[in-house]
């Protein structure tokens, strides 16, 4: 399987963090306590996420993600055509911009979400996808999370208002089987959540976010 090629260095001054991971994994709580930890050394944090809320109203993501017992009447390069140009455009607008002024910026999922979205319905990665992949820039570091399915349904139902949910068990395997299929490739640090409380993950990003920024707690340092 070719993958895109690592993507270009981040040429801004600022960091570019990225987690990624399958819902439940646990990426979204760590955002907060990242963001803190940062702020509380001086630096200028921002936080976003991909894909955009505006990206989910589109009736052809409505139906592919509500109904798929119509998605053969969808073609899935339209679907894959959306979810890129709505990244390339939260990039050019909202992710760059910052970098270009010195924040860091920590987005809860990133490109490489998309890439296992498409692997995981089997989509050829053709020339074409392969090209608008090569227009995203590589964080600076990217987070895996990564939890037994169990455990990971389990955070799921146990979230505000989604009790009822019904969750599709193999979707979320197959998705989280690319992510490490990918993470060589794009040199992911993974932590494996499922036997870890939200300090000890945290503990783990920390080191890894140190060693990246160079941060002496207490005493921000130029980058």
């Amino acid at each position: 399987m070719e993958f895109p090629d690592v993507l270009d260095k981040n040429p801004y001054p600022g960091k570019l963090i990225a987690l990624c991971g399958v819902d439940g994994s646990g990426k979204t709580t760590q955002l907060v306590s990242i963001s803190n930890f940062l702020k509380k050394n001086g630096y200028d944090v921002a936080t976003t996420m991909q894909h955009t809320d505006s990206m989910k109203e589109y009736p052809i993501m409505k139906n592919f993600n509500l109904y798929p017992k119509i998605r053969s009447e969808i073609d899935f390069r339209a679907i894959i055509c959306l979810s890129i140009g709505d990244r390339l455009q939260h990039l050019h607008s909202i992710i760059k911009p910052e970098l270009k002024s010195g924040k860091i910026v920590i987005t809860d999922r990133y490109i490489y979400s998309l890439l296992v979205f498409i692997l995981s319905f089997n989509y050829p990665l053709q020339n074409w996808i392969l090209e608008l992949f090569s227009f995203f820039i590589a964080p600076d570091i990217t987070f895996l999370f990564t939890a037994r399915i169990d455990v990971i349904s389990r955070r799921i139902l146990e979230r505000n208002n989604e009790e009822d949910r019904d969750i599709n068990y193999i979707s979320l395997k197959v998705e989280q089987d690319w992510f490490y299929k990918i993470s060589q490739n794009y040199k992911f640090e993974i932590i494996e959540t499922s036997e870890m409380n939200k300090d000890d993950v945290f503990k783990f990003l920390k080191q890894k976010l140190i060693n990246v920024i160079q941060i002496n707690e207490g005493n921000r340092m130029s980058n």
